[in-house]
């Protein structure tokens, strides 16, 4: 991934000082930094379709033995981790692009005395990662692959880093069809950032990796039936006190819109699957 790419994920992602509006919206909620609990962060900390719900569905689709050595790959501020370390067992590694959300993640982590359950480290899950190979039991990727163009190596990267029993678990989104969405979505403004690609492409990659498929599912009407709920509630109620915006910069609404839509139309599609190594 070159460096021009780099920056920009991290612009886009990065545009609001993260950690900073995370404790200011905390303390304007009267929520104390210094006693903080997982259920304060609860409504916004899982940013992707589905909130913290899909990150427990996953990972019960996972079936984690406990103890498991999991790496998240594209951590945002640890949410998914956290849960995966408290309430599954599991020894976690978070890994992210964005140095906004690393920063973040690390000390909500620390705030939270979680540091010898979770860590965190930048870097780009399209080069060599600095883990050894075969170091863990599962990779788990929860809506990365949007952002990355180079999905062969991504996904070569994730085989040389299971053991030889491990498992990826993924939940993704992906192209539906071959009609344009609409932009902004929560990935990217336009088009530049946003490498969608359909089924059949994705499986390819995979497999090119040395992947074996086990299980693939369509979680599209648990998304469009999500995101349909938080936009009516949007209207009755307004936004949550503690809703995406506090880590999105501007036009949540217009942004899940476009994805809901998008979904509806079969331009988008949101799927679920755990491969194994060959």
């Amino acid at each position: 991934m070159n460096e021009v790419y780099k920056a920009k994920i991290n612009e886009h992602y990065g545009k609001v000082s993260i950690l900073d509006s995370i404790l200011e919206k905390l303390k304007i909620n009267k929520i104390d930094p210094d006693n903080l609990t997982r259920k304060d962060l609860e409504t916004f900390e899982d940013f992707h379709i589905g909130g913290k719900l899909a990150t427990h569905h996953l990972a019960e689709f996972a079936n984690f033995p406990k103890g498991a050595k999991v790496l998240d790959i594209g951590c945002g501020i640890g949410g998914p981790a956290r849960t995966l370390a408290e309430d599954y067992g599991c020894k976690v590694v978070g890994v992210d692009l964005t140095e906004a959300y690393v920063h973040a993640a690390t000390q909500l982590t620390s705030m939270l005395r979680m540091e010898d359950k979770v860590s965190f480290s930048q870097g780009d899950a399209t080069g060599t990662l600095p883990f050894e190979s075969k170091e863990f039991d599962y990779v788990w990727l929860q809506h990365v692959t949007m952002n990355i163009e180079d999905k062969k190596n991504l996904f070569k990267e994730v085989h040389r880093l299971l053991k030889d029993d491990g498992k990826l678990v993924f939940y993704e989104i992906i192209k539906g069809n071959d009609q344009p969405i609409a932009y902004p979505v929560f990935w990217s403004p336009t088009d530049e950032l946003s490498f969608l690609v359909n089924k059949n492409s994705y499986k390819s990659a995979l497999e090119d990796a040395g992947l074996v498929e086990q299980v693939w599912e369509d979680k599209s009407q648990f998304a469009s039936d999500w995101f349909q709920k938080m936009l009516d509630n949007m209207k009755a109620s307004g936004p949550p006190k503690l809703g995406l915006k506090v880590i999105i910069a501007d036009d949540v609404p217009i942004k899940a819109k476009n994805i809901l839509d998008g979904i509806n139309e079969g331009k988008l599609q949101v799927v679920r699957a755990i491969y194994t190594v060959k």
